[in-house]
């Protein structure tokens, strides 16, 4: 089956590319298979992680859906982070975070039960590291990511 993508979506990519910038994508529904059970996945994630993967400028995913923290760096350099639902969360406790931007790196600051996360990126088109820490419900220093 050939699937066909919003001609806006490649654009964006392709645009993307040549300026040399990096892509984060946000969406409702999980891409990556190992951040959450099969199925809470978008039903074309297969054909949307290889347009995403091809394109080299996406460094990172971003999805609900789950209720719950998922995280992985795939083999081609997307982080894929999947995050709590704040229905899910006891009333006692907070589940919300902060992304902090660098050309270089993002930074998930979770708060209580959201996972907290520091990515390394790699130039568009290249490889990026990981350092990934669980929920502990405090604020990690931003330095970890530098």
């Amino acid at each position: 089956m050939s699937l066909r993508f919003n001609t806006l979506w490649v654009y964006c990519l392709q645009a993307a590319k040549e300026a040399g910038e990096q892509v984060l994508v946000f969406g409702h529904l999980p891409l990556c298979p190992e951040t959450c059970p099969p199925v809470c996945l978008l039903w074309n994630y297969d054909a949307v992680l290889k347009l995403l993967r091809r394109s080299g400028v996406v460094a990172a995913t971003f999805a609900g859906h789950t209720h719950q923290n998922g995280f992985v760096c795939d083999k081609h350099g997307i982080h894929h982070i999947v995050l709590p639902g704040i229905v899910e969360t006891p009333p006692s406790r907070d589940a919300y975070g902060m992304v902090d931007v660098y050309a270089d790196a993002l930074h998930l600051r979770g708060t209580d039960t959201m996972l907290s996360v520091g990515m390394r990126l790699a130039p568009p088109t290249g490889k990026s590291d990981v350092s990934a820490r669980s929920a502990t419900g405090r604020d990690p220093t931003p330095t970890a990511v530098h």
